[in-house]
């Protein structure tokens, strides 16, 4: 009866690896009975991890509204045509993601196709990533319209206080200060990798998991999303606008788009809701906040999945990671007392979607 049983269960066990496949959280054959795990479906026949990504979404969309209401800020179209933060348009970075990734998993399938793959479970793993890109564009719109709308939601800065911590600890920014000169001295174009790493790391946490093992995939890209949701809420907490209002940093081209940015600051704290509904949209990536560092709290995260995940070019994540916590503080984008609340809110998030997503690594294997 034992062994009735246990061939009963293969036949469940195959269909849930095809259903895997096509969530993307597929393994190479299905995994022992024992060790399978079932996804949890909604009633609206959606796995449960995407039914809670949703309905975080929506939330945080109502929270945006109602805060717009309060404040009266406006929501604007983009029309700007060069990010100060990346010096490039901020759309490059997400249509890079998109395009490349698309084709490169035509490139795998014609190259390697999974066991029984074919072109409709292409075109469904393709619809779930591209599904994720698009929510991945919305929740940065209202993410940087709440980061704009600091000054209006929170008017009382905290940059004094957290600079004078800094100055208690100024030796910490000197050794950092050291180790950033050395490796700028053999780093081409040392200015340009902070926001270069930033938009790396994005790109790579998405390239990574959807094209190679996707055993983390849905993880790390509702991690991701998570953060983006919750990091612009905690701006509202103790908000400040960064050590740079204080003294320069090495780093020439983060000091002229530090004072770019804080002079649209200064325009949103002088011109409200009007002048955010005449500029607004020429400036959406402008928006200035220090407090927690989301860039720290983003090169956590992206860390933590690229080792779950084994990652061969993790050696990379960690040289792109390490560079962003050094040099947020010493290019005085942010204060020291910025970093560690960064890493706690990544661990929150990572605990948090750990938690929610455990189903799919339960029985998976690499895809």
């Amino acid at each position: 009866m034992d062994l009735e049983r246990a061939g009963a269960a293969v036949v469940p066990a195959a269909e849930r690896y095809r259903d895997g496949l096509l969530a993307g959280t597929t393994a190479e054959a299905p995994a022992s009975p024992a060790r399978l795990a079932s996804p949890r479906r909604h009633r609206l026949g959606l796995p449960g991890d995407i039914v809670f990504l949703l309905g975080a979404f929506l939330l945080f969309a109502l929270v945006t509204l109602l805060l717009s209401r309060l404040t009266g800020a406006p929501f604007t179209l983009p029309t700007e045509r060069v990010s100060p933060a990346l010096g490039i348009p901020a759309i490059v970075p997400v249509l890079a993601a998109g395009g490349g990734y698309l084709l490169a998993q035509i490139v795998r399938h014609l190259w390697r196709p999974r066991p029984g793959e074919g072109w409709a479970d292409v075109a469904r793993l393709v619809a779930v990533d591209l599904g994720f890109v698009g929510l991945f564009l919305a929740v940065t719109y209202l993410h940087f319209h709440l980061k704009t709308w600091m000054p209006l939601v929170n008017p009382h800065l905290f940059d004094q206080a957290y600079f004078a911590v800094d100055e208690r600890l100024r030796f910490v920014i000197a050794a950092l200060a050291k180790v950033r000169a050395m490796v700028a001295a053999v780093l081409p174009a040392p200015d340009l990798w902070y926001q270069g790493a930033q938009a790396t790391l994005v790109i790579l946490a998405f390239w990574l998991h959807a094209l190679g093992n996707r055993r983390w995939h849905h993880h790390s890209m509702i991690a991701l999303l998570l953060l983006l949701m919750l990091g612009p809420l905690t701006y509202l907490i103790a908000p400040a606008v960064g050590p740079f209002l204080f003294e320069d940093g090495p780093n020439a081209v983060a000091t002229v788009s530090q004072h770019a940015m804080h002079e649209v600051f200064s325009n949103v704290q002088a011109g409200g809701p009007a002048w955010l509904a005449a500029h607004g949209g020429e400036h959406l990536t402008a928006a200035l906040a220090a407090m927690p560092s989301l860039h720290v709290a983003l090169a956590t995260l992206v860390t933590y999945y690229a080792f779950k995940m084994r990652s061969a070019l993790l050696p990379l994540i960690l040289f792109l990671s390490g560079w962003i916590f050094v040099e947020s503080v010493v290019s005085r984008w942010h204060y020291l007392v910025d970093l560690p609340p960064g890493v706690a809110l990544a661990a929150l998030v990572i605990l948090l979607t750990n938690r929610i997503c455990r189903w799919r690594v339960a029985g998976e294997g690499r895809p």
